[in-house]
């Protein structure tokens, strides 16, 4: 029993994780109305005029050499002990600010080589008007000490760090480079290339389905595990779309689907900086406002690549927090055809988007100097797809983003093409790297998914997707009622009884996960045989928090437990 229950998708874990996070919220000390009263003289900073860049030499390079960033980059070397001002507080703890400004600059989006703060410690980024506030930055917002962040529109930005004083010193903060917003709308790539594109927001062509229209009813959970990525590289800033995705292992291992060609530009050197932002979509089918981006994890590291295939395959920085709600989509790297396509994804930076294929995807090998597919192959690299502008195309920034056979699997992932609103009915296609050609890859762990997607060596030609599923809406609380778990806190063992009079099933099967999601034990309780009473020797678990879920014939019931 114990064998099948692991092939079941499970719940991961039941609190708000802020592990990953890039912020935690808040507001900035300098904001508050006793800081202003106590501190009425302090030194405000002064503002760090840098040198914006050429916008006739930007240009003149995105054409010469087919860049698709929205954003140039300007090398800096500002620290806490070159640059900004410290500013006392009464009670002995400082705030530092750096001000900067760059004129023409639409957004600026700051990237540090070291950021490494103290417990307690706290950074936040805002515009001078306030209107645009990010952080709290923390200790455990950064990847390997680097940290990126979205942009911030306008010309300038402060950064503010508060630090408590028992930590006084212990804060490191290092800028290397501001990147330079100098236009909205990059020149369209000649190569077909689905990467870049406008700035966000609205951006996207008037042809594009919101994912949250009729078209995307059936797909709910799949476009939760679709993310925009805010990538780096060493031309500037970018965009491109990716997937979580699952492994056999049913670990909710944060891998993510994207595409090799997002590494363009040495973006290799720069992916701890690289920022993922869930759930960026309009709560309908009208876009509405702007949805918040706050749903956010800084940082990866490359896990395979392979650029005959166009597959990239990341593992962000850390789990993923259960708040965010996301889906590790399914994955299929059978041979065939499928017989009609979906794909979602961020067009030009946008919300998140639909389009659907009604035409049975053609295997082909691709022409890499202009993405044009060559002679049909049933093991060719790529599948072509075939739009109806009718049902929604894809645009520069939705590089990376998942194909889904019917069975709502992934299949591929976004190389390019011609399809575009307006395009001819003759240009309306797109290429996409298979999983199938993805597998094997070049035969090397670094090149291939098959170690990462299949860690147990199951030999599966597909699997399923895997939800984060919330406690609000599984949880029965009658049977969390009827089960009691004790002595709590608890050092060596736990009980578990049942009311005796409590009509739960035959069985009831016990999963206890730890406070990251995951699955520690698995247990069984005969209620047919009168066992009411289970005795889980504990003591050699790490202290810490766990949850048992509780799976009974009347549903479920979720007990908290700490161990000492």
């Amino acid at each position: 029993m114990k064998k099948n229950y692991l092939l079941l998708i499970f719940f991961v874990c039941f609190i708000n994780l802020i592990q990953a996070q890039i912020s935690s919220g808040g507001t900035p000390f300098s904001f508050g109305s006793h800081f202003r009263e106590k501190n009425a003289n302090a030194i405000a900073p002064k503002t760090i005029v840098l040198a914006s860049p050429s916008l006739e030499k930007l240009i003149e390079d995105d054409q010469k050499y087919n860049y698709s960033r929205f954003a140039a980059p300007i090398a800096v070397n500002f620290n806490m002990e070159n640059s900004g001002t410290w500013t006392n507080l009464f009670n002995g703890d400082r705030i530092w600010r750096l001000k900067m400004k760059a004129e023409g600059a639409w957004c600026l989006r700051p990237l540090f080589d070291n950021f490494d703060l103290p417990k307690g410690g706290k950074m936040f980024i805002y515009n001078e008007e306030k209107t645009i506030i990010m952080g709290a930055f923390t200790d455990i917002s950064h990847s390997n000490k680097m940290l990126g962040t979205e942009i911030i529109e306008g010309n300038n930005l402060t950064i503010e760090y508060y630090e408590p004083k028992e930590v006084k010193n212990l804060a490191k903060i290092s800028l290397f480079r501001v990147d330079y917003g100098y236009r909205r709308k990059p020149a369209e790539k000649q190569n077909r290339l689905k990467m870049g594109g406008n700035t966000g927001f609205g951006d996207s062509g008037s042809c594009n389905i919101n994912v949250n229209c009729a078209l995307g009813a059936d797909w709910q959970d799949q476009k939760k595990g679709v993310v925009k990525i805010n990538l780096t590289s060493i031309n500037g800033s970018d965009w491109c779309t990716g997937s979580m995705i699952n492994n056999t292992a049913l670990d909710r291992k944060a891998y993510l689907l994207s595409a090799d060609h997002c590494l363009n530009g040495q973006a290799q050197a720069f992916v701890n900086t690289w920022v993922f932002i869930f759930n960026y979509e309009s709560s309908g089918c009208a876009n509405g406002s702007e949805p918040s981006k706050s749903q956010s994890i800084s940082g990866a590291t490359v896990r395979a690549s392979r650029s005959a295939s166009d597959m990239l395959l990341l593992e962000l920085s850390s789990v993923v927090p259960v708040s965010y709600n996301t889906y590790y989509n399914g994955w299929s790297r059978e041979i065939g055809e499928a017989a009609t396509s979906v794909g979602i994804h961020h067009p030009r930076g946008d919300i998140k988007k639909i389009s659907k294929s009604n035409v049975s995807s053609l295997r082909t090998n691709i022409n890499y100097a202009n993405l044009d597919p060559t002679t049909p192959n049933s093991a060719g690299t790529h599948f072509q797809i075939f739009w109806d502008a009718t049902n929604g195309i894809t645009e520069p920034s939705s590089s990376g983003s998942p194909i889904f056979d019917p069975n709502k699997r992934i299949i591929g992932q976004l190389h390019g093409g011609a399809s575009a609103c307006g395009a001819s009915a003759n240009n309306l296609w797109d290429v996409y790297g298979r999983v199938y050609s993805s597998w094997t890859g070049g035969g090397t762990i670094s090149t291939r998914l098959s170690d990462w997607l299949d860690p147990t060596n199951t030999g599966v030609f597909t699997l399923n997707g895997l939800s984060a599923v919330l406690p609000s809406s599984i949880e029965n609380t009658d049977v969390s009622n009827n089960i009691k778990v004790y002595p709590n806190p608890a050092t060596d063992f736990i009980y578990i009884e049942t009311e005796k009079n409590a009509d739960l099933g035959k069985n009831i099967n016990i999963n206890i996960f730890s406070n990251e999601g995951k699955n520690i034990e698995e247990y069984t309780m005969n209620l047919e045989n009168n066992e009411n009473k289970l005795k889980i020797k504990i003591n050699s678990l790490p202290k810490g928090t766990y949850y048992f879920r509780f799976d009974t014939k009347k549903g479920v019931g979720i007990k908290k437990i700490v161990i000492e």
